[in-house]
């Protein structure tokens, strides 16, 4: 069973499981979260996401992808995801 999960983006680094399924990015209570699914069980294995900022580089390869963008006053945010899965957390999603 997937259970959904939120997480605050203003975080140094915030991490999500690495099964998680990101269902979207908005701004709650003057704070950029993430919901998103995972395994109820719960995977110790997690993945980052970066945050940038409209005039800022993005993350620096092809590994990140970008997940959405929300808008906090004047301040826009790019939310980028990095997505690798261990051979673990693919056994456990089967």
């Amino acid at each position: 069973m997937r259970v959904i999960h939120k997480v605050a983006l203003d975080l140094l680094d915030p991490k999500v499981p690495a099964d998680a399924r990101l269902l979207s990015v908005q701004m709650q209570s003057g704070r950029p979260c993430v919901w998103f699914t995972t395994h109820a069980d719960g995977l110790k294995e997690t993945r980052s996401l970066r945050i940038c900022g409209t005039g800022h580089a993005e993350p620096p390869d092809d590994t990140w992808y970008y997940v959405g963008t929300v808008i906090d006053g004047l301040m826009v945010w790019h939310v980028y995801d990095l997505h690798w899965v261990t051979r673990e957390s693919e056994d456990s999603t089967r």
